[in-house]
């Protein structure tokens, strides 16, 4: 269970796991105390949202690749790519819109983590928390770069996000040295595999 102030995020797709797998996940996050970043169908519709609304059911992660390589999205997209720099600029829009599809399905009476709710992501709110946590330790100007275990794309993209802030120093404004808290963000590639990544604000 994550100490105070700590936060720990499962970040995975809905794959070929089953409704009651889903629910064995969304309760274990629950019991220990994590979040989770639900993907339906695939992470990639994150990265969808930053150029359409998509509203109309996508059959995989395939299918969502091709919809995300049409002219003025990512047409050269690959797994391992950064595309930080094209979606930066478009963000507060795919929160916006994941955001809405959310309560949507939610008013519908569909449980998110499900296979039922496509298309769906909750990345934003992992990326929304991100955000907060990015602004406070801008404000008091101490933090440490993230340590990544792997050249995934997925880490990149989460550490140009961390890092996309002015160098710190090692005092805050008041001349006081902040609390510690640490964030740890797991990338299940399926049951088995993951790919971590740390970030430590001393």
């Amino acid at each position: 269970y994550p100490e105070d102030g700590d936060s720990i995020w499962c970040v995975f797709d809905r794959d070929d796991n089953s409704n009651e797998v889903l629910l064995r996940a969304k309760q274990s996050a629950q019991k220990e105390g994590y979040h989770l970043a639900y993907s339906n169908p695939s992470f990639e519709l994150w990265f969808l949202l930053h150029f359409v609304n998509q509203q109309t059911e996508v059959e995989d992660c395939q299918a969502l690749i091709c919809l995300l390589k049409q002219p003025n999205r990512i047409p050269d997209y690959e797994k391992n790519r950064d595309c930080f720099d094209v979606l930066k600029p478009l963000q507060a829009t795919a929160i916006q819109r994941a955001k809405v599809r959310t309560e949507q399905i939610q008013n519908q009476g569909i449980e998110p983590i499900s296979r039922q709710s496509n298309p769906l992501t909750t990345v934003w709110e992992l990326v929304k928390y991100l955000s907060s946590k990015i602004w406070t330790a801008s404000i008091w100007k101490y933090s440490k770069a993230p340590r990544l275990d792997t050249k995934s794309g997925l880490g990149a993209l989460l550490i140009s996000l961390v890092t996309d802030q002015p160098q710190p120093s090692s005092k805050n404004k008041t001349g006081a040295k902040p609390g510690s808290s640490k964030l740890q963000i797991f990338f299940f590639a399926n049951v088995r595999q993951f790919v971590r990544l740390r970030q430590q604000i001393i």
